[in-house]
């Protein structure tokens, strides 16, 4: 199996992140319009031009979160996403994982580079109060790969 990871340092809280991850208005601001049950247990869908992916919400508390991806792109089904974050010297160091992927695939890496700046996006949300949602977000060359 294969996973995507990244970290990223935001000069905020700790609330402020698990907000930002944990509501439609919060995850709306940095990925993409989303609406759904913000639950463990519940269903949450991101909207994006011809797509939805739909996520199950695994766990959710104040220093974690799990989705379950369920329907979305043949490659992302049964994949993980997981946030963890904790406070470090004034700031929150959020840790980002997209794991269980069957096989490092050109999808894969357009996804890693994708994941990258939604987290900056993330960051810019939290540092700014001005995140780059989808479809503001820098896009990676379609001739890689994918949609």
């Amino acid at each position: 199996m294969f996973t995507i990871s990244h970290r990223v340092e935001i000069k905020t809280d700790p609330k402020s992140v698990y907000r930002a991850l944990s509501s439609a208005d919060g995850i709306s601001g940095w990925w993409s319009r989303t609406e759904g049950e913000f639950e463990a247990g519940g269903e949450i869908a991101v909207h994006f031009d011809a797509s939805v992916v739909t996520l199950q919400v695994l766990q959710q508390n104040p220093t974690k979160i799990v989705w379950q991806c369920l329907q979305v792109e043949p490659e992302w089904e049964d994949t993980q996403i997981l946030f963890e974050w904790e406070e470090q010297d004034g700031r929150t160091l959020v840790h980002f994982r997209h794991e269980m992927w069957a096989e490092e695939t050109p999808l894969f890496e357009r996804c890693s580079a994708e994941w990258a700046g939604y987290l900056l996006s993330l960051k810019d949300l939290l540092e700014t109060g001005q995140g780059r949602p989808y479809p503001d977000n820098a896009r990676i060359n379609s001739s890689q790969g994918g949609s």
